[in-house]
């Protein structure tokens, strides 16, 4: 392969990745939302998701940096673009860092799984369930129909 062919081959790549980008980032939208509401709706459970968590850390880590590293390039170029990239690269830093801090109280005290299963067997007729209550489980309807159910 001559070097005139190689250029060529690597314009076309450069012309095309922006489109496959945008494909890439869409499909992964998709992905998102028809699993969330596959898991919303019941039809799956949530499971752990570590390579989800390694990603978090690592933007903990590297975004911080990447943004001191962009703010350097922006003051020496004058690039007002690259200074907005740099503020958005500290503001995925602190969401990552918030993130993580939610997976971890739920990991230590559970929060997630705890009061959804207590509200149906406390609110059964507001859950989807038929049966009714016994007299011992009633409990305020009010109550039950500010919280959602599983």
């Amino acid at each position: 392969m001559g070097l005139e062919a190689a250029a060529s081959l690597a314009s076309a790549w450069i012309a095309r990745s922006p489109a496959l980008l945008a494909f890439g980032v869409f499909a992964l939208a998709a992905y998102v939302a028809v699993a969330s509401a596959l898991t919303l709706l019941g039809y799956s459970e949530a499971r752990p998701a570590y390579l989800g968590v390694a990603i978090l850390l690592a933007a903990v880590f590297v975004m911080p940096w990447l943004a001191k590293e962009k703010r350097k390039l922006s003051a020496a170029t004058g690039s007002a673009a690259l200074r907005v990239d740099a503020a958005q690269a500290s503001l995925c830093a602190y969401l990552s860092l918030i993130a993580l801090a939610g997976l971890a109280v739920n990991a230590i005290w559970r929060i997630a799984g705890r009061i959804p299963s207590q509200l149906s067997r406390r609110c059964p007729s507001l859950c989807g369930k038929r049966e009714k209550p016994s007299a011992a489980s009633r409990v305020n309807v009010t109550n039950c129909r500010t919280m959602a159910c599983e």
